[in-house]
């Protein structure tokens, strides 16, 4: 929504251009967040342990609490 305000007040798109982007919005907002889920799921069929027991809110083991920061927290911040 955000994006959509931007474009139309300070690049003066109309609904028929902002529809046009409706395609980027998907592909961004499910492929973004597709990459690290499909890379633990490779990764826990190759052997390695990364889903873990979502104790307190994550579903990332312990064990690889590293990639928790790679594929979360350093692509929000």
């Amino acid at each position: 929504m955000a994006t959509n305000v931007f474009l139309v007040f300070f690049h003066g798109y109309d609904a028929q251009q902002i529809r046009h982007l409706e395609k980027w919005y998907f592909a961004i907002s499910y492929g973004v967040p597709a990459v690290p889920a499909i890379t633990y799921v490779i990764l826990e069929n190759t052997g390695h342990s990364i889903i873990g027991s979502a104790t307190l809110w994550c579903w990332v083991a312990i064990d690889a609490e590293w990639m928790r920061i790679a594929f979360f927290y350093a692509p929000a911040w």
